[in-house]
């Protein structure tokens, strides 16, 4: 009896260790698809990303963005760290049809108002990128060489997020909060003007990329499968998300029509809704 229980009490002590080695694993593995998608000469422009949306002719529709009005003080720090990657969304969407005062705005918002209640926020691409350029972006917001030199301070500064994520677990769940938001807002905003689209060789690009994204997501949540990060992050739900979502383009091979864009819709706008309805005081 007395070496049965010392056995538990040995596995017992070992188990939160075994716990963090998992965790620590998981995290390099995650870190190194990161760095597939995201490493040095793999990051996509965001320029060519935005570029995507105008060829398949949608619009600026300011309805489908994150309210910037009332509070988001009822929102754990996860939530805000998703709603940042949202946001950031928004500020890129803005960036794609020249709106100016849309584009500070949300960036104000993110970096006062969501940035104020969660540690991080400030390191995150949007907020460095915007940070030595917001002279230059004021005075003139279609300057091409200006707005090369923000997209590269933005991947540049993903990329040096993706290296500390490697063995920082709050670096590693900013990021996955953050790319979560951006992917979850980009969907909805695409799948919304998509309905009233004319469709088309751009658009069925333009899907295909996020069914890419949509791929990424899912083995980059599989790769925490079973870790204390994992389960923080509501991996099972986030990764059946975009399996769901990459199933359904790949099965339409991006050409898809008004009812399949009803169907992506639906399934993005209950973890969106969820999020950007400001709380009650």
């Amino acid at each position: 009896m007395r070496t049965a229980r010392l056995l538990v009490l040995a596995l017992l002590a070992v188990a939160p260790v075994a716990r963090a080695g998992d965790d620590a694993e998981a995290m390099r593995k995650a870190s190194a698809l990161w760095r597939e998608v995201f490493g040095p000469g793999r990051q996509p422009s965001i320029l060519a990303r935005n570029e995507l949306f105008k060829e398949a002719g949608l619009s600026y529709q300011g309805s489908l963005t994150v309210p910037l009005g009332g509070s988001y003080s009822c929102r754990s720090e996860s939530q805000l760290r998703v709603l940042s990657g949202m946001l950031a969304f928004d500020a890129s969407y803005a960036v794609m049809f020249g709106r100016r005062k849309e584009f500070f705005d949300t960036v104000q918002f993110l970096t006062s108002d969501i940035g104020q209640r969660v540690d991080g926020i400030d390191a995150l691409p949007l907020p460095v990128a915007v940070r030595g350029l917001r002279k230059a972006l004021a005075e003139d917001f279609s300057n091409e060489e200006t707005l090369k030199s923000y997209a590269d301070q933005g991947r540049k500064q993903l990329g040096i997020l993706v290296e500390k994520a490697a063995t920082d677990p709050l670096a590693m769940t900013m990021l996955m909060d953050y790319w979560y938001g951006w992917s979850v807002q980009g969907l909805y905003v695409a799948s919304s003007l998509a309905q009233t689209a004319e469709g088309g060789d751009e658009l069925a690009r333009l899907f295909n990329r996020q069914m890419q994204n949509s791929q990424q997501l899912e083995k980059l949540y599989s790769a925490l499968e079973g870790t204390q990060l994992g389960k923080r992050l509501s991996q099972p739900d986030r990764s059946s998300l975009f399996r769901a979502v990459s199933e359904l383009i790949r099965s339409k091979q991006g050409a898809m029509g008004r009812k399949d864009f009803r169907t992506l819709l639906g399934l993005v706008q209950g973890p969106r809704s969820e999020l950007v309805r400001p709380c009650t005081k």
